[in-house]
């Protein structure tokens, strides 16, 4: 009498190890190709920064010049979220032979704000890293705070003597942000959405004045 046998099914894994390598032909693709699309739509955005001494605190006004309006205001009433990242540096110049090795970095702020869109009230939100809230029911007067961070305490002058020193700010931002595991939106959406840096010497403004 003949003996039946029958072959094992393939495992969970082996049957899933297809479609993963299919996946990882797929992504590099698909980052490439959108990732082109957005940097070739990517606004000019610039960075504007003031710096002002009061009661010996260093206050960094830093602006963002040329956001794409239509496109932040578009995805906000689509019910994302939009992030927008101010870097604030303070260096002292090296001198001599130690200006080989570079300037030193002395003080490093990064500030941030999240806005999205409620619709019942009708209003957007402004939140910051330092846990503040604000809301505006007019889009231009959202737009003008969402853009520019007002007189940050950057440091003072009983911490930092200014001497010698110069302060570097650029400014990030990013449209459209999804949650988990949405990321990829957020990875693809920064392509040429960051500033160059500006910079501010203490010399100068005096030169100014």
């Amino acid at each position: 009498m003949r003996r039946c046998t029958f072959k094992q099914p393939p495992s969970g894994n082996a049957m899933i190890k297809p479609n993963q390598y299919a996946i990882k032909r797929i992504f590099p693709a698909i980052f490439i190709c959108i990732g082109i699309l957005t940097a070739t739509k990517a606004a000019a955005i610039e960075t504007e920064l003031s710096i002002r001494i009061e009661n010996n605190l260093v206050l960094a006004s830093v602006g963002l010049k040329g956001i794409d309006r239509e496109e932040l205001l578009a995805s906000l009433k689509e019910g994302l979220t939009a992030e927008i990242f101010f870097q604030i540096r303070l260096y002292r110049k090296n001198k001599g032979l130690f200006s080989l090795l570079g300037d030193w970095l002395l003080l490093e702020k990064k500030p941030s704000y999240t806005a999205y869109k409620k619709f019942f009230p009708d209003e957007y939100v402004i939140e910051t890293s330092e846990g503040d809230t604000y809301s505006y029911h007019e889009e231009e007067s959202f737009i003008r705070n969402f853009c520019l961070l007002r007189d940050y305490r950057f440091t003072t002058t009983e911490d930092i003597n200014l001497t010698d020193c110069y302060i570097l700010a650029r400014i990030s931002i990013n449209p459209v942000k999804l949650e988990p595991p949405l990321h990829l939106i957020v990875i693809i959406s920064s392509i040429g959405r960051t500033t160059s840096w500006i910079e501010w010497h203490p010399e100068k403004e005096e030169q100014k004045q």
